[in-house]
């Protein structure tokens, strides 16, 4: 694991070869939550790590796994961000400056021009207090109401 401290018992960094990472299956169960309100699912996350074109960070304290991110390069228009697509963990409030800290610095050393990411808006004071601002506004109607319970990304 390439790492780096971010506060005195904070170690945050990106997880080589993520699915043999003997932790994988406690950072799945923490990223589970946000990917239920996504409209990613495992296979594709998982086909994603397996082949780099994703990347798994972890937030350690003291040996305990107190959350995960999962990132990807995109391409826009004005050049390529790292965006942010899953976050999981618990005492967000002691490790997501920290965590951004060390995705936004290591988006900079690849080249990214800088960094997306999505959730639901309570996310946005703890992001808007690091200097993120909302872009956009999702919209979604379900056709297949009737075929079960209705999910709603937010």
């Amino acid at each position: 694991m390439a790492t780096a401290p971010a506060a005195p018992q904070l170690v945050i960094g990106m997880i080589a070869d993520p699915l043999s990472w003997d932790r994988w299956p406690e950072a799945k169960a923490l990223l589970t939550p946000a990917l239920d309100e996504s409209d990613e699912d495992w296979p594709g996350v998982e086909s994603d790590l397996s082949t780099e074109c994703a990347q798994l960070w972890a937030v350690l304290n003291g040996g305990t796994l107190m959350a995960a991110a999962i990132t990807r390069m995109v391409l826009t228009k004005g050049g390529e961000v790292a965006e942010v697509f899953l976050v999981g963990g618990h005492g967000f409030r002691e490790w997501i400056g920290p965590l951004h800290d060390v995705i936004a610095r290591s988006a900079q050393e690849v080249g990214c021009v800088g960094m997306r990411a999505y959730g639901r808006a309570g996310w946005m004071p703890s992001l808007r207090a690091l200097g993120w601002r909302q872009c956009f506004v999702g919209y979604e109607i379900n056709f297949a109401r009737s075929a079960g319970p209705e999910v709603c990304h937010r």
